[in-house]
């Protein structure tokens, strides 16, 4: 008897798992989880079982977005594919989710017919898929794939002595491709970048292959001056493309000297070079250096620690007072996390927060902090002291997770504060993204009686349309503005814009980054109603925190000047 294949449904919906399992139980042997976290679980004990995903994008613990990306990224289980089933149906609902990396889109209510032949669709391509990389190419572009060229450059650099380098390469924004001119130009684009480039490492007696999705890497003999010969041929290239923006391709280039490396290690360090110089104008390519082989260490270092670290209590929360610029009086404050590693010593988030971004645990972060600046508030309401609100960061993983406002609520009323007492800091990139989204989530917040501040005004690309728009309360005004300010300047004319653009929402106005007495004294001209920054503090421990709240001190800057890197 031969072996069903397997379908894993990641519903947080019982009564959606229940008919989706009746379509598929006949044929297939079904698996179950109630979201992502719970699905990764599953999918990492069958995955030699489980043939296709059925993906819900909307669920609590790790939503579908957050478990695409684990699953793209995890080299055992990111080949299978994945259906989303939603309940969106437009064009940019299924560019989104393809850019993630599913195979496929279905929208609610369920059609038997049109799952099962979705299945079966997908079920044979991946049959087609692993006919090809039994030959080693890449069914897309026809160039080697990740497992032919690690293969090929392997015995290559066995057999011969020349110098070589791993050359990494990708398309800048290639994204943006996709969501304007649609996944098959975005084909096209990499089908075309692919012949050019196999072409240019063949006429060097080297090889190209695709990694993944813009991800191209090739083995090149190693000869003075190829570098600016292959951003020459590239460039020149896609001018020819016909697609009316400019393609930007970025590389970065591994000197190979240790051959006993693996190929793959040799290429991720190649793409941390590539990383470093993005969005840089005029740079198009460079080389890893130790500094690089640093960091990465480093990343994996703090990859492995994190957990242990929250269970450990490592993590320490700060606060930097936001100050009425009037009166210099604390009004507020922004709390900070910092991170007491026993080896390593405060770490600034800098270090860390990017990295905890990226493979999700900023969500256990944030929620750690919240609950710590809840409990420190109850312990201010029993003590006595002044209350005063208090800012937290909200990151974009947080606000894709269905049970946000819930985790929220529940550490309110477990600690019995008023949700005015907290501030939700919100980043203004992230109102860019999935706005319909993001814009009922701020709503809610506000419903609920929470504060929302928008960080960083400024720093992106908010249109004034979508400003009137947004529920916030507070604009933080980026620090930018303040660096180098001079009145009657440009960041002087956007200063007093932003503030006057504040005051005629009906949005209180907060400076980031102040310094100087100058730049308090230009604030208070502009009527912008608080700051923070150095000049008044730097982030502090809670117990300083509390001494300088208690008596409602002021900095003497004369004899205090805190230096901007202290």
């Amino acid at each position: 008897m031969v072996n069903k294949k397997g379908i894993l449904i990641v519903d947080d919906n019982e009564l959606d798992r229940s008919l989706l399992a009746d379509i598929l139980q006949e044929k297939y042997e079904v698996f179950t989880a109630e979201n992502g976290r719970e699905a990764l679980t599953v999918l990492r004990a069958n995955f030699k079982q489980v043939a296709v995903i059925l993906l819900d994008l909307y669920m609590p613990v790790m939503n579908g977005y957050e478990f695409l990306s684990v699953q793209q990224a995890d080299e055992s289980i990111a080949e299978i594919p994945v259906i989303v089933i939603t309940q969106q149906d437009n064009n940019d609902a299924e560019i989104e989710v393809l850019s993630y990396g599913a195979s496929a889109y279905l929208t609610k209510p369920y059609v038997r017919e049109l799952i099962l032949q979705k299945i079966g669709d997908e079920i044979r391509k991946q049959e087609v898929d692993h006919l090809m990389k039994s030959i080693d190419v890449d069914t897309l572009t026809g160039c080697y794939n990740r497992d032919g060229f690690c293969k090929k450059a392997q015995i290559l650099l066995r057999e011969d002595e020349a110098a070589y380098d791993i050359v990494a390469f990708d398309i800048e924004q290639f994204r943006v491709v996709n969501d304007v001119y649609g996944i098959h130009e975005g084909d096209r684009l990499l089908q075309y970048l692919a012949r050019i480039m196999t072409g240019f490492a063949r006429e060097r007696g080297g090889l190209c292959g695709r990694i993944s999705g813009d991800c191209f890497v090739m083995l090149l003999t190693r000869k003075s001056g190829y570098e600016e010969e292959m951003v020459s041929y590239v460039d020149r290239a896609m001018e020819r493309y016909p697609l009316q923006m400019k393609i930007v391709v970025r590389f970065g280039i591994y000197q190979i000297e240790n051959r006993t490396i693996d190929v793959t290690v040799m290429y991720d360090r190649a793409v941390l070079a590539v990383k470093r110089i993005k969005g840089k104008y005029g740079e198009l390519y460079a080389y890893f250096d130790d500094s690089m082989r640093d960091e990465l260490l480093l990343e994996k270092e703090i990859t492995n620690s994190m957990q242990q670290a929250l269970a450990d209590g490592e993590f320490l929360v700060y606060l930097q007072p936001k100050c009425n610029l009037k009166t210099e009086e604390y009004v507020g404050a922004e709390a900070l996390i910092r991170w007491q590693n026993p080896e390593r010593g405060l770490l600034p988030p800098g270090q860390f927060i990017p990295i905890f971004e990226k493979n999700g645990f900023i969500t256990e972060v944030d929620l750690y902090v919240w609950e710590q600046v809840c409990q420190m508030l109850a312990r201010w309401k029993k003590e006595n002291r002044p209350l005063i609100p208090i800012s937290v960061n909200v990151s974009r993983a947080d606000l894709y997770h269905s049970d946000f406002l819930d985790r929220i609520l529940e550490l309110t009323d477990k600690y019995d504060i008023e949700s005015s007492l907290l501030h939700m800091e919100i980043t203004e990139t992230v109102y860019t993204e999935n706005q319909n989204q993001i814009l009922d989530m701020v709503n809610q917040m506000g419903e609920l009686g929470f504060k929302v501040e928008m960080d960083d005004f400024g720093s992106g690309y908010s249109s004034l349309n979508m400003l009137t728009e947004i529920p916030v309360d507070v604009l933080k005004l980026d620090m930018r503005f303040l660096e180098g300010y001079s009145a009657g300047k440009a960041k002087g004319n956007i200063l007093e814009f932003s503030v006057g653009l504040a005051k005629s929402l009906g949005l209180e106005s907060v400076a980031e980054g102040v310094e100087t007495r100058e730049m308090v004294d230009e604030l208070r001209r502009l009527n912008c109603e608080m700051g923070q920054g150095y000049y008044f503090s730097r982030p502090i421990p809670i117990h300083e925190f509390e001494q300088k709240l208690d008596s409602n001190q002021k900095l003497d800057n004369s004899s205090q000047k805190l230096a901007v890197n202290a």
